[in-house]
């Protein structure tokens, strides 16, 4: 069967392995070779991703409802569990000095269910509650699996199809750079070579570094006016691996009043959303870090919403 799933079918992008066991909690236990099954889509689909609770290459994030967590780290103790593994949730953040490097990845359906039901043609989820989701998936350095059930003709309903393009609008309209090269930036240090103006190249192979010395690392934006925003989005270079343990972001709106967020990981992005204000000067300052302070990246983004539905917490 698996052989015929990646011989016949053409290039297959990822490989899942649902962690569900029919057998019940007081059956018998199954045992899989996981090797086999593993060795067997490296054979026969060499550039396919593969998914589990342990992955090899990507991991569940230990929910179905839409987001990762404000900690999620993507190296993993990978050799510890497997797929159905019972104390996953002891797994799900991920871990700080794991083993393998294990992405996680936010699976959750448009619908209800992860089957198409006709009752529940008026229960898809509206492109702000989408726009919500990714914000507190990719947006937390997770992928995002969104399902969509194809109705009984084996294509996807109007219904659905029209959320997915509000959702892309409200991406395309919100997921905007609003820091331009007229506002100041200006960090606590830099190291040789990594100057701060990596921070707003627009490339994901550039970074800001901190010196070691550095004892209270930190980025400053000053706009030179006031603007309408709603998230901090941050990067880091994760090709030099996942270093930011806990960092605050202090936001001064345009009256001079101060707004004080504190959160853990960032990884490949971390999109920080709070209510929409003018804001004048912005603050993020690294509290704790594996090493050496590395960041790829710094945005400032209003998004919109059809129906003005908050995006933070």
């Amino acid at each position: 069967m698996q052989k015929e799933l990646l011989t016949n079918y053409g290039p297959i992008f990822e490989f899942w392995y649902d962690g569900a066991n029919g057998e019940g909690t007081n059956g018998k236990k199954q045992i899989y070779n996981w090797p086999l099954f593993n060795n067997t889509v490296l054979k026969y689909q060499p550039n396919a991703i593969q998914f589990s609770d342990s992955g090899p290459d990507i991991r569940w994030v230990g929910n179905e409802r839409g987001f990762a967590y404000d900690k999620t780290w993507s190296p993993i103790n990978r050799d510890e569990i497997y797929p159905g593994f019972p104390k996953f949730d002891l797994y799900r953040n991920g871990q700080q000095n794991g083993s393998h490097w294990v992405s996680p990845e936010v699976d959750v359906s448009i619908r209800p269910g992860w089957y198409y039901h006709a009752d529940q043609d008026l229960k898809v989820k509206s492109p702000d509650s989408l726009l919500k989701i990714y914000v507190a998936s990719v947006g937390r350095n997770a992928n995002l699996l969104l399902n969509i059930p194809v109705d009984k003709r084996g294509l996807i309903h109007p219904n659905d199809s029209i959320s997915m393009m509000g959702f892309k609008h409200l991406r395309d309209k919100g997921l905007v750079n609003i820091l331009t090269s007229n506002d100041q930036i200006s960090t606590s240090s830099n190291y040789v070579g990594h100057p701060n103006s990596r921070l707003i190249d627009k490339s994901s192979k550039t970074f800001w570094a901190a010196n070691n010395s550095d004892q209270s690392p930190r980025i400053s934006v000053k706009l030179k006016e006031s603007k309408l925003m709603n998230a901090v989005l941050i990067q880091e270079p994760i090709f030099m691996g996942q270093r930011i343990i806990q960092f605050k972001v202090l936001l001064t709106d345009e009256n001079g009043a101060k707004e004080e967020i504190i959160c853990q990981t960032i990884g490949n992005k971390r999109i920080i959303p709070f209510k929409q204000k003018k804001i004048k000067y912005i603050e993020i300052e690294f509290l704790k870090s594996r090493g050496q302070v590395l960041i790829s990246n710094v945005e400032l983004l209003n998004l919109i919403s059809i129906r003005n539905e908050p995006l933070y917490q």
